[in-house]
């Protein structure tokens, strides 16, 4: 695979990557007006980049790179799953955006303000410390992603490129927080769904259709049964419903909602971006599964799609496809250091240490704490073989302990004990765990 990487393929990631930290510095100074604005935009930004941080934020490196991976080694009952009952229950979020958005009130910033909202201090601590232990997880599913692809295009050794991408996701968000993390995902976003289409087509076309599929698996050793494959177990199959539910409440989703000018601004772009996520789903655990096919059997299955898309694209598309990739690991990276850190800044030190900080202050602690989170979550990265590992660990706790009560506190209309979060969500931890 290496004859497969140009030279064009190659330098499109460093200039991408330092147009990230020019970006940075341009809106460096609208960032730092506020910690509204660093960590919201200012609640201004507009549909289409509200849209494209949805989109590219939901279409990580779990998503591009883990789906695909799970399905190269797993079969079609993860492409089906994600194709149908996973989007059925994303759906809901096209009605439940816009009343969420609506329901809460503009002073809320993040997940541990709706805790503290709906029950009290002790909820909002409970809150904050498991929204930074999931989202250190997430970042260091990131973090996998975007080793793998450095090590895929230029042969460093994957804990040196991650380092490199650390570096780099955390220079930009630690500059301008949301602004950078939003206007960039728009572009990655686009590319991403355009040349993962391009693939999915030529790959489709080249392999014969589906009948061509079904014939790579059967020669390969591996049929392909249409609902089921001897390698999923079930309770992966129930985990991911977990992860599709834990949508709802998802920091990073309530984030974008509370930064939208409007509940109808939340819930046009919500629906945009399910519709376009599931045709890109789609496309990249198909090629997940052409794999098979073009690279064969016995290599990692983090790294399938990116050979794949290598073998079907000419060389300085698959370039332009593998920054962008690399750029929506990335992104969703920066927004989970960013949410993480927020916990941090505002959800305990603003809230317990220092009530009287000023937003000034508030953002060196946050920055602070993101360096701190990024050696973490490299830690973290380290203990798992696979993207899609590391995502069900940390999304599958976070359901039981913040959504249960989340959609308590929002529609349960009687009186609500002041102890209830916090009770509800470590017994949520506890029996996950357990």
């Amino acid at each position: 695979m290496e004859g497969a990487i140009s030279f064009w393929d190659q330098i499109t990631a460093p200039l991408y990557l330092g147009a990230l930290v020019i970006l940075s510095l341009y809106f460096k100074k609208l960032a730092e007006r506020s910690f509204e604005h660093y960590f919201l935009g200012g609640r201004i930004i507009t549909s289409a980049i509200l849209t494209g941080t949805f989109l590219a934020t939901l279409a990580s490196a779990a998503t591009v790179v883990g789906i695909p991976g799970r399905a190269y080694t797993t079969g079609i009952a993860v492409v089906i799953f994600n194709m149908t009952m996973m989007n059925v229950i994303r759906t809901g979020m096209i009605w439940w955006a816009p009343v969420a958005r609506r329901i809460f009130p503009s002073d809320l910033f993040t997940m541990p303000d709706i805790a503290l909202h709906f029950y009290e201090r002790a909820a909002q601590i409970v809150s904050a410390l498991l929204v930074i232990i999931q989202q250190i997880a997430r970042i260091g599913a990131q973090v996998l992603g975007i080793g793998f692809l450095i090590n895929f295009m230029f042969g460093i050794d994957i804990i040196p490129a991650s380092i490199i991408g650390v570096a780099v996701s955390v220079a930009y968000v630690f500059l301008a927080g949301y602004w950078t993390v939003a206007i960039t995902d728009v572009i990655q976003s686009l590319v991403i769904a355009y040349m993962a289409a391009l693939a999915f087509i030529i790959g489709f076309w080249q392999i014969g259709g589906w009948q061509g599929i079904l014939d790579a698996h059967a020669a390969a050793g591996q049929p392909l049964h249409i609902i089921w494959h001897s390698g999923l177990h079930w309770t992966e199959i129930a985990r991911m419903a977990i992860i599709s539910v834990g949508l709802y409440a998802s920091a990073y989703q309530i984030q974008r909602w509370m930064s939208a000018r409007s509940p109808g601004q939340t819930q046009f772009s919500q629906q945009l971006h399910l519709f376009i996520h599931q045709l890109w789903m789609t496309c990249t655990g198909t090629i997940g599964l052409m794999a098979v096919y073009f690279v064969g059997t016995d290599i990692h299955g983090d790294t399938a799609i990116y050979e794949t898309v290598a073998t079907l694209l000419p060389p300085g598309l698959f370039g332009i496809w593998a920054t962008a990739v690399l750029a929506a690991a990335m992104s969703t990276y920066d927004s989970s250091l960013l949410i993480a850190a927020a916990a941090v800044g505002r959800d305990l030190y603003q809230r317990w240490l220092r009530p009287a900080a000023s937003d000034k202050s508030m953002i060196i602690v946050t920055r602070v704490a993101m360096i701190l989170f990024a050696v973490l979550s490299w830690f973290m990265s380290t203990q798992f073989d696979a993207i899609w590992d590391i995502w069900i660990w940390a999304s599958g706790f976070m359901v039981p302990a913040v959504v249960v009560p989340f959609f308590l506190g929002l529609l349960w209309p009687w009186k609500r004990s002041r102890h209830a979060g916090w009770v509800c969500m470590s017994i949520g931890v506890f029996g996950y765990l357990a």
